[in-house]
């Protein structure tokens, strides 16, 4: 794959139009922040912001903005000989408008992919290849949650954040009910939605976004374990010690002793082999 052009929170100001009635010579991916309009199977349609479509090779791309203007990201971009994205792993839908709530993740893959192809980088094709990848693997995935749990739609990027939130800052008290109130649900469908999304429930997720960070600090520090402990949020270390042992399978303790144990063997091969 390679990108040919793109931009990111691109302001059209009216008049604006595309009007490219055999296409751009390579694949277009528009995803919109505003509403505008747009021609497609002959039909002039409504193109509404929070929208992703993907332009095949050959097919017209015309689209226009409202009197306020446009605001868009695009990607213009080539496939090479046998690549497609209508097929496995993509499955993407070509020259259909979807509905699609902004996400942090394929924000920060648009702005990566962005930023290195105005690099100066001489593996700049090479990255721009595999970030482009990653994105349409990730709107791929993405797409597919919201088509199987259509209830899940209005709320996934939300979800996310929140969920990204949760793990980004695990020493916080993450309760549920509190949780449930960030999005305006209900305890019960707010734990039905989250469960549904991620394949965990919420409690149990608050948990191991805390375990995971232990298992970090465990491996990387010196910290006491009462230190840890209090950099989980957790009020005391039984506790802690408690649910980290039912969720490894071994206490904190000895879970370091392990890696620990592991770091020196790999260490004495190394000094062997020289």
């Amino acid at each position: 794959m390679q990108v040919n052009m793109m931009g990111l929170r691109h302001r059209h100001f009216p008049p604006f139009n595309i009007n490219r009635p055999n296409g751009s010579g390579d694949y277009l991916l528009v995803y919109t922040y505003t509403d505008a309009r747009i021609i497609l199977d002959g039909e002039d349609q409504l193109f509404p912001k929070n929208t992703l479509i993907i332009f095949p090779k050959g097919a017209p791309q015309i689209y226009y903005s409202l009197p306020d203007g446009y605001v868009n990201d695009y990607i213009h971009f080539s496939l090479a000989e046998g690549e497609a994205i209508d097929r496995p792993p993509y499955n993407l839908p070509l020259n259909r408008m979807i509905a699609f709530p902004a996400e942090q993740k394929v924000d920060m893959l648009m702005h990566q992919i962005f930023f290195e192809d105005i690099s100066t980088s001489q593996h700049k094709k090479l990255t721009t290849d595999y970030l482009l990848k990653a994105l349409l693997l990730c709107i791929s995935d993405i797409i597919s949650v919201i088509n199987q749990e259509t209830h899940i739609a209005g709320y996934y990027s939300e979800l996310q954040n929140l969920r990204s939130e949760i793990y980004s800052n695990p020493s916080d008290d993450w309760s549920v009910p509190k949780l449930a109130q960030r999005v305006g649900l209900s305890v019960s469908y707010f734990q039905k939605l989250y469960h549904d999304m991620f394949g965990i429930s919420c409690y149990n997720d608050v948990i191991l976004s805390k375990i995971n960070y232990a298992k970090t600090q465990l491996a990387s520090t010196n910290y006491s374990i009462r230190t840890i402990a209090s950099n989980c949020g957790y009020d005391n270390d039984v506790h802690f010690m408690r649910q980290f042992k039912q969720c490894i399978g071994e206490t904190p303790t000895a879970f370091r002793k392990r890696l620990f144990q592991i770091e020196n063997n790999e260490e004495n091969e190394a000094v062997n082999d020289c």
